[in-house]
């Protein structure tokens, strides 16, 4: 019986290989440190002190682990890492986007797209206003030349009148 107790725990130590993994919570727009964050690695979770620091023994697995990080106020965080099984303990950082910096970040992202396709119409206007200019002033060369063949056609009918005028004239005489 102690033969099978010395076995399992020998079993039991060998397997966990633990590490911690620790690190500091952050604003990633201020970098300052948020107390308070729920940090979890697999089944194991914890809370960030008032410096946003934490502190988790995890299984020393070579597998992917998902860490979460979640805070009143934060878009949730979640990343899958991979652990060095020999290493006794890994630092990790972490920085979390407020809500609010996210709503103002997508306030500016709409804005841009905005912004783009009132461009893009612009651009669409004033191609539209060069087509429609250049199509007037086509339009206004061919009145022209229509206007000169008719002062040609006029200049044509009063020669014609003019010798007609002529030989009627002579046989007249």
């Amino acid at each position: 019986m102690k033969r099978l107790i010395g076995l399992l725990t020998t079993v039991f130590f060998v397997g966990c290989g633990g590490m911690d993994v620790r690190g500091i919570v952050r604003d990633e727009g201020t970098g300052e440190p948020l107390p308070g964050a729920t940090v979890r690695i697999g089944e194991r979770s914890t809370t960030t002190d008032l410096t946003g620091y934490y502190n988790i023994e995890v299984d020393g697995r070579d597998d992917p682990q998902q860490i979460h990080v979640q805070k009143a106020g934060y878009e949730a965080f979640s990343e899958q890492v991979t652990f060095d099984r020999d290493a006794d303990e890994i630092y990790h950082d972490i920085e979390l986007r407020s809500a609010q910096e996210r709503e103002r970040q997508e306030q500016m992202r709409q804005q841009e797209q905005m912004r783009q396709q009132q461009q893009q119409q612009h651009g669409q206007q004033q191609q539209g206003g060069q087509q429609l200019q250049r199509e007037q002033e086509e339009l206004m060369r061919e009145q022209e030349r229509l206007q000169r063949e008719q002062e040609e056609l006029l200049r044509q009918q009063r020669q014609n009148n003019g010798v007609q005028q002529n030989n009627g004239f002579q046989q007249q005489r």
